[in-house]
């Protein structure tokens, strides 16, 4: 019958390319922000995955802090339970171990904004991050 541009102009020019139904219109979303590190210490990437076991239907959740330049493992913890209070631990524990206290400029904490991380609020924690 014709291609997808042309439907598309016929469309536009008779006015009828608006956004019709019952769902909600698309809106234009903010570009996501990009941290680069040239060094260490600069950005901090963070999760928590699940860890299976022997037994059926349970699992472990390991929290792991990785330094974007380097690589390395930063702060690591395992539980048998998912909390937000495990999370805050961790950075905690990791920003003692690693000096962030004394450094003049904190390293970036990037997650992915599971439902763990985004109940945490560790970016005012008393080592002085932040």
């Amino acid at each position: 019958m014709a291609s997808e541009s042309t439907f598309a102009r016929v469309l536009r020019a008779h006015g009828q390319t608006a956004h019709r139904g019952r769902a909600k219109a698309p809106r234009a979303k903010r570009k996501p922000t990009t941290h680069i590190a040239t060094g260490v210490r600069q950005v901090w990437c963070w999760d928590m995955t699940y860890l299976p076991v022997t037994v059926v239907g349970r699992w472990f959740h390991l929290y792991l802090i990785l330094d974007l330049y380097s690589r390395k493992i930063v702060g690591w913890e395992v539980h048998a339970n998912d909390s937000s209070d495990h999370a805050v631990h961790l950075v905690r524990r990791t920003a003692l171990a690693e000096g962030i206290a004394a450094l003049a400029v904190k390293p970036v904490l990037h997650g992915d904004n599971g439902s763990t991380l985004k109940a945490t609020t560790v970016w005012r924690c008393s080592i002085g991050w932040g």
